[in-house]
């Protein structure tokens, strides 16, 4: 068995990394296990969401890292995980998870780091630069995608009626996602039967819902995604930064109809077939109303065959444990 050791600054319910690092810990059962998570941030450790994960999450520092580093074979670690400021025993192997387009991350710990997991190509040249790495998109687990509650019911109960077109962002509400150009967006059309809704929740929720906009909808974060999917006509990913959201994946699965700017790995998953690409307010309007107005199915076909590919989170498993084997093996590969 080889007993990898997760370190991470972020363990909230609303970070699409711990979700994927859930599902990921729970594939990895049989020859690669994740033995332990270790928060470096008690302000953001929450024990309820961290007591839903399949190994321990414990907030701990230099001392417990050191102690990872000698008994476990693989540390991983993302987002602010600042080893470069520990004074730490040479691990076996330390791979950095590039999940963001955020190269400080990897600068506060590349120290110790001899591979990088880039979660897309536009990560990958962003991030990595001339450390080796590979590229692996974070899948999703299928599973939470079940729907459960009737379609006309559930757009009743937040006041859409059937007829209406229901554009959705599921994400964290901040500044980088943009939700404000979805709202700018259904204001300048003036159809009353364009909505949008939000799902999520983040610092910037307050204020966008202080905008009152009518055709704009805030329901919070919803652990039952699957129902939220099941109630849209159309996906939009309008962020300025990504990684791999889950999101994309979870829309693609779904055959939800896709708006998106061309960030993170949306230029691995999407094309003029199986999305719509947009760069600003003209575009994302008139992207809008081409999808309401047409028969969508060939297009959200595409991508779903296009998620087959390269969105599963049992695919995911299976690359990383072959490359952690292999690493294990010699700390020169680069793939």
């Amino acid at each position: 068995m080889i007993y990898i050791t997760h370190v991470g600054q972020r363990f909230i319910h609303n970070g699409g990394a711990e979700i994927f690092l859930k599902d990921l810990s729970r594939c990895m059962k049989n020859e690669i296990q994740f033995k332990q998570s270790i928060c470096t941030n008690v302000n953001f450790y929450e024990k309820e969401f961290c007591d839903t994960f399949p190994h321990p999450v414990f907030v701990g520092g230099e001392k417990e890292i050191s102690n990872a580093i000698t008994n476990d074979d693989v540390i991983i670690c993302w987002g602010e995980s600042n080893l470069n400021s520990m004074n730490l025993p040479t691990p076996k192997n330390c791979i950095f998870n590039a999940c963001a387009d955020v190269r400080y991350q990897l600068e506060l710990c590349d120290k110790y780091v001899n591979h990088v997991i880039a979660c897309s190509t536009r990560t990958a040249t962003t991030v990595c630069f001339d450390k080796p790495h590979t590229v692996i998109l974070p899948g999703i687990n299928t599973k939470r995608l079940v729907s459960k509650e009737n379609r006309i019911e559930k757009r009743r109960s937040v006041g859409v009626k059937d007829h209406e077109f229901l554009i959705g962002m599921i994400a964290r509400i901040e500044k980088d996602k943009q939700q404000f150009l979805l709202i700018e967006a259904v204001e300048q059309l003036q159809d009353e039967n364009i909505k949008a809704i939000f799902i999520g929740d983040g610092p910037d929720m307050e204020l966008l819902k202080s905008k009152n906009s009518p055709n704009c909808l805030f329901v919070g974060h919803h652990e039952d995604v699957g129902d939220w999917w099941n109630i849209l006509d159309c996906y939009c990913l309008l962020s300025s930064r990504e990684g791999c959201p889950a999101s994309l994946f979870e829309s693609m699965f779904c055959k939800i109809p896709i708006i998106s700017t061309l960030v993170g790995s949306a230029g691995d998953l999407l094309n003029e077939h199986n999305s719509i690409i947009v760069d600003g307010i003209k575009s994302l309007m008139e992207a809008i109303i081409k999808i309401k107005n047409n028969n969508n199915t060939l297009m959200t076909q595409l991508a779903f065959e296009r998620f087959l590919q390269n969105g599963l989170i049992e695919n995911t498993a299976k690359s990383w444990i072959k490359l952690i084997k292999r690493l294990r093996c010699t700390k020169k590969i680069h793939i």
